[in-house]
Protein backbone atom coordinates (compact mmCIF):
# COMPACT_ATOMS: atom_id res chain seq x y z
CA UNK A 1 0.00 0.00 0.00
CA UNK A 2 1.30 3.45 -0.88
CA UNK A 3 2.41 5.64 2.03
CA UNK A 4 0.34 8.44 0.51
CA UNK A 5 -2.92 6.49 0.71
CA UNK A 6 -5.62 8.01 2.87
CA UNK A 7 -6.09 6.45 6.30
CA UNK A 8 -9.70 5.31 6.53
CA UNK A 9 -9.22 3.06 9.53
CA UNK A 10 -10.05 5.68 12.21
CA UNK A 11 -12.78 4.56 14.57
CA UNK A 12 -15.99 6.49 15.16
CA UNK A 13 -14.77 7.24 18.66
CA UNK A 14 -11.63 8.90 17.28
CA UNK A 15 -13.65 10.92 14.80
CA UNK A 16 -16.15 11.97 17.47
CA UNK A 17 -13.25 13.08 19.66
CA UNK A 18 -11.80 15.14 16.82
CA UNK A 19 -15.13 16.84 16.13
CA UNK A 20 -15.65 17.54 19.83
CA UNK A 21 -12.22 19.17 20.01
CA UNK A 22 -12.90 21.31 16.95
CA UNK A 23 -16.19 22.43 18.43
CA UNK A 24 -14.46 23.33 21.68
CA UNK A 25 -11.86 25.38 19.81
CA UNK A 26 -14.62 27.12 17.87
CA UNK A 27 -16.56 27.97 21.04
CA UNK A 28 -13.50 29.34 22.79
CA UNK A 29 -12.46 31.37 19.77
CA UNK A 30 -15.93 32.82 19.33
CA UNK A 31 -16.21 33.64 23.03
CA UNK A 32 -12.86 35.44 22.85
CA UNK A 33 -14.13 37.39 19.84
CA UNK A 34 -17.34 38.35 21.64
CA UNK A 35 -15.45 39.53 24.72
CA UNK A 36 -13.02 41.56 22.64
CA UNK A 37 -15.84 43.22 20.70
CA UNK A 38 -17.82 43.91 23.88
CA UNK A 39 -14.84 45.42 25.69
CA UNK A 40 -13.90 47.49 22.65
CA UNK A 41 -17.39 48.99 22.46
CA UNK A 42 -17.46 49.78 26.17
CA UNK A 43 -14.02 51.39 26.01
CA UNK A 44 -14.73 53.37 22.85
CA UNK A 45 -18.24 54.61 23.48
CA UNK A 46 -18.79 54.41 27.23
CA UNK A 47 -15.48 55.42 28.73
CA UNK A 48 -14.71 51.86 29.82
CA UNK A 49 -17.56 51.91 32.33
CA UNK A 50 -20.36 49.38 32.20
CA UNK A 51 -22.44 51.68 34.41
CA UNK A 52 -22.42 54.21 31.57
CA UNK A 53 -23.98 51.62 29.28
CA UNK A 54 -26.98 51.36 31.57
CA UNK A 55 -27.26 55.12 32.07
CA UNK A 56 -27.04 55.74 28.29
CA UNK A 57 -24.11 58.10 28.91
CA UNK A 58 -22.48 57.46 25.55
CA UNK A 59 -19.65 59.69 24.35
CA UNK A 60 -21.33 62.29 22.14
CA UNK A 61 -18.41 62.53 19.73
CA UNK A 62 -18.40 58.79 19.08
CA UNK A 63 -21.96 57.86 19.87
CA UNK A 64 -22.80 54.17 20.09
CA UNK A 65 -26.27 55.02 18.82
CA UNK A 66 -24.70 56.69 15.77
CA UNK A 67 -22.70 53.55 15.08
CA UNK A 68 -25.86 51.48 15.07
CA UNK A 69 -27.88 53.83 12.89
CA UNK A 70 -25.37 55.42 10.53
CA UNK A 71 -23.24 52.32 9.98
CA UNK A 72 -26.01 49.74 9.90
CA UNK A 73 -25.08 48.48 6.44
CA UNK A 74 -21.41 48.03 7.31
CA UNK A 75 -22.35 46.20 10.50
CA UNK A 76 -24.67 43.93 8.56
CA UNK A 77 -21.75 42.96 6.31
CA UNK A 78 -20.03 41.77 9.50
CA UNK A 79 -23.15 39.87 10.56
CA UNK A 80 -23.61 42.35 13.40
CA UNK A 81 -26.68 44.26 14.50
CA UNK A 82 -27.61 46.54 17.35
CA UNK A 83 -29.14 43.66 19.29
CA UNK A 84 -26.07 41.49 18.70
CA UNK A 85 -23.66 44.17 19.88
CA UNK A 86 -25.75 44.86 22.99
CA UNK A 87 -25.68 41.14 23.75
CA UNK A 88 -21.91 41.14 23.36
CA UNK A 89 -21.61 44.03 25.80
CA UNK A 90 -23.91 42.28 28.28
CA UNK A 91 -21.92 39.05 28.04
CA UNK A 92 -18.68 40.97 28.53
CA UNK A 93 -20.06 42.68 31.62
CA UNK A 94 -21.18 39.36 33.07
CA UNK A 95 -17.78 37.84 32.32
CA UNK A 96 -15.92 40.74 33.96
CA UNK A 97 -18.04 40.51 37.13
CA UNK A 98 -17.28 36.84 37.76
CA UNK A 99 -14.24 35.39 39.54
CA UNK A 100 -11.57 33.95 37.26
CA UNK A 101 -12.12 30.38 38.43
CA UNK A 102 -15.83 30.69 37.63
CA UNK A 103 -15.75 32.37 34.25
CA UNK A 104 -13.06 30.01 32.99
CA UNK A 105 -15.63 27.21 33.13
CA UNK A 106 -18.52 29.06 31.48
CA UNK A 107 -19.42 29.50 27.85
CA UNK A 108 -21.12 32.29 25.96
CA UNK A 109 -24.59 30.82 26.49
CA UNK A 110 -24.07 30.90 30.26
CA UNK A 111 -22.77 34.48 30.20
CA UNK A 112 -25.64 35.76 28.05
CA UNK A 113 -28.17 34.36 30.52
CA UNK A 114 -26.31 35.47 33.63
CA UNK A 115 -26.20 38.99 32.22
CA UNK A 116 -29.94 39.23 32.92
CA UNK A 117 -29.17 39.20 36.66
CA UNK A 118 -28.36 42.78 37.63
CA UNK A 119 -27.41 42.03 41.24
CA UNK A 120 -23.70 41.19 41.03
CA UNK A 121 -23.68 39.04 44.18
CA UNK A 122 -26.57 36.96 42.87
CA UNK A 123 -24.91 36.71 39.47
CA UNK A 124 -21.73 35.43 41.10
CA UNK A 125 -23.71 32.85 43.07
CA UNK A 126 -25.49 31.56 39.98
CA UNK A 127 -22.26 31.63 37.98
CA UNK A 128 -20.52 29.56 40.63
CA UNK A 129 -23.35 27.03 40.61
CA UNK A 130 -23.39 26.88 36.83
CA UNK A 131 -19.63 26.28 36.75
CA UNK A 132 -19.34 23.75 39.57
CA UNK A 133 -22.46 21.78 38.65
CA UNK A 134 -21.82 22.07 34.89
CA UNK A 135 -25.26 23.44 34.11
CA UNK A 136 -26.57 23.18 30.59
CA UNK A 137 -27.96 26.19 28.78
CA UNK A 138 -31.47 25.14 29.74
CA UNK A 139 -30.57 24.69 33.41
CA UNK A 140 -28.95 28.12 33.49
CA UNK A 141 -32.00 29.66 31.85
CA UNK A 142 -34.28 28.09 34.45
CA UNK A 143 -32.09 29.21 37.37
CA UNK A 144 -31.92 32.78 36.06
CA UNK A 145 -35.68 32.88 35.51
CA UNK A 146 -36.32 31.63 39.04
CA UNK A 147 -33.88 34.15 40.50
CA UNK A 148 -35.52 37.04 38.66
CA UNK A 149 -38.96 35.90 39.81
CA UNK A 150 -37.78 35.73 43.41
CA UNK A 151 -36.26 39.19 43.07
CA UNK A 152 -39.53 40.63 41.77
CA UNK A 153 -41.46 39.07 44.64
CA UNK A 154 -38.92 40.39 47.14
CA UNK A 155 -39.31 43.94 45.84
CA UNK A 156 -43.06 43.95 46.23
CA UNK A 157 -44.24 45.76 49.32
CA UNK A 158 -46.18 43.40 51.53
CA UNK A 159 -49.82 44.35 51.75
CA UNK A 160 -51.71 44.61 55.01
CA UNK A 161 -52.24 41.22 56.56
CA UNK A 162 -55.82 40.08 56.84
CA UNK A 163 -56.95 40.01 60.49
CA UNK A 164 -58.11 36.67 61.89
CA UNK A 165 -61.86 36.25 62.16
CA UNK A 166 -61.75 36.38 65.98
CA UNK A 167 -59.93 39.71 65.90
CA UNK A 168 -62.39 41.13 63.39
CA UNK A 169 -65.29 40.00 65.62
CA UNK A 170 -63.66 41.56 68.69
CA UNK A 171 -63.22 44.86 66.88
CA UNK A 172 -66.83 44.77 65.72
CA UNK A 173 -67.91 44.11 69.33
CA UNK A 174 -65.81 47.02 70.51
CA UNK A 175 -67.47 49.31 67.98
CA UNK A 176 -70.91 48.10 69.11
CA UNK A 177 -70.11 48.75 72.76
CA UNK A 178 -68.95 52.27 71.96
CA UNK A 179 -72.18 52.90 70.08
CA UNK A 180 -74.16 51.44 73.00
CA UNK A 181 -72.31 53.62 75.48
CA UNK A 182 -73.43 56.69 73.59
CA UNK A 183 -77.02 55.54 74.04
CA UNK A 184 -76.84 54.97 77.80
CA UNK A 185 -79.15 57.90 78.37
CA UNK A 186 -81.79 56.30 76.19
CA UNK A 187 -81.35 52.99 78.04
CA UNK A 188 -82.25 54.66 81.34
CA UNK A 189 -85.55 55.78 79.85
CA UNK A 190 -86.63 52.38 78.59
CA UNK A 191 -89.99 51.03 79.67
CA UNK A 192 -89.97 48.16 82.12
CA UNK A 193 -90.33 45.38 79.57
CA UNK A 194 -87.68 46.72 77.27
CA UNK A 195 -85.41 47.56 80.19
CA UNK A 196 -85.51 43.99 81.44
CA UNK A 197 -84.69 42.69 77.97
CA UNK A 198 -81.82 45.16 77.69
CA UNK A 199 -80.35 44.22 81.08
CA UNK A 200 -80.63 40.51 80.32
CA UNK A 201 -78.96 40.91 76.93
CA UNK A 202 -76.06 42.92 78.36
CA UNK A 203 -75.62 40.48 81.25
CA UNK A 204 -75.52 37.50 78.87
CA UNK A 205 -73.01 39.25 76.61
CA UNK A 206 -70.77 40.08 79.58
CA UNK A 207 -70.96 36.49 80.83
CA UNK A 208 -69.94 35.15 77.41
CA UNK A 209 -67.10 37.65 77.16
CA UNK A 210 -65.88 36.85 80.67
CA UNK A 211 -65.96 33.13 79.89
CA UNK A 212 -63.94 33.64 76.71
CA UNK A 213 -61.30 35.87 78.33
CA UNK A 214 -60.84 33.64 81.37
CA UNK A 215 -60.96 30.41 79.34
Amino acid sequence: MSSNALDTTASDAELDSAIAHLRSLNRRAFLEYVLQVGQFLVDRFFGGEFAAVHSFAANKAHSFAALLTRRRAELAELNLSGATLRNYIAATEAYASLPQQTRAKLGLDHLRRLAAIKDVAERKRLGHDAATMQWTREQTTTAVRDAKRAQRIGKKKPGPKSRPAVVRAARAMHASIKALFKLQGAASRLEDGHRAEFDATVAEAMALLRSMVMG
